[in-house]
């Protein structure tokens, strides 16, 4: 889950961190052992004081701008009797996704294509009748995760077989890199890697 605040923590929280990042800079420049700072703090590595210091909270910029960010907002304020769903004052997911659907669709005045993947809420019944319902909405599922089927897992798979036994204070970010960089100049290794998952990756 991704928080707007500092990785939703308090003040109090983020000074602490702070606090911890600072004895974690202070040990390195004592050259301590990687694996006692690690005991102590759970940070395998480190490019000094600036590498451990905040660079405030994360996520990119929103582009909408307020008057956009209010739309969805004010939807939903109608409440669902104002959308059509007046049995109830309920909100659900369904019905939150037929709302926010309807407004991008009155606003845009186009069809909508939607990708889901397959989340149970995505195959209720209820979803089934939102789609049914709107001829201008076309939602393609995304397939079940089939990881044989992915070369970037053999890869992982590959590099885990070197690197298990590396994990006991935690793994540099560093040592996966160099790993990677390894792998990045064995063509054989890599066209193997596409070679078991059996895929055509010829254009027909």
């Amino acid at each position: 889950m991704r928080y707007p605040d500092s990785g939703g923590l308090s003040d109090e929280g983020r000074a602490k961190r702070e606090t911890v990042r600072s004895q974690a800079a202070e040990w390195f420049a004592q050259d301590m052992p990687v694996a006692q700072i690690a005991r102590r703090l759970r940070v395998s590595s480190t490019e000094g004081p600036a590498g451990l210091a905040s660079k405030g909270p994360g996520g990119s910029a929103c582009r909408l701008d307020d008057a956009r960010l209010a739309r969805p907002s004010q939807a939903l304020k109608e409440g669902p009797a104002g959308h059509g769903f007046d049995e109830d004052q309920r909100w659900t997911l369904s019905r939150v996704s037929a709302a926010l659907l309807d407004a991008a669709h009155q606003r845009l005045g186009c069809p909508i294509v939607v990708i889901w993947d397959n989340l149970n809420t995505h195959r209720s019944a209820a979803m089934r009748e939102l789609i049914a319902n709107r001829e201008w909405l076309r939602v393609i599922r995304l397939p079940a995760y089939a990881p044989e089927l992915n070369p970037v897992e053999h890869v992982w798979s590959h590099l885990e077989r070197g690197l298990g036994n590396l994990l006991v204070w935690g793994l540099p970010v560093a040592v996966v890199k160099n790993s990677l960089r390894r792998v990045q100049y064995r063509p054989r290794l890599l066209d193997a890697f596409f070679a078991h998952t059996r895929l055509d990756l010829e254009p027909p």
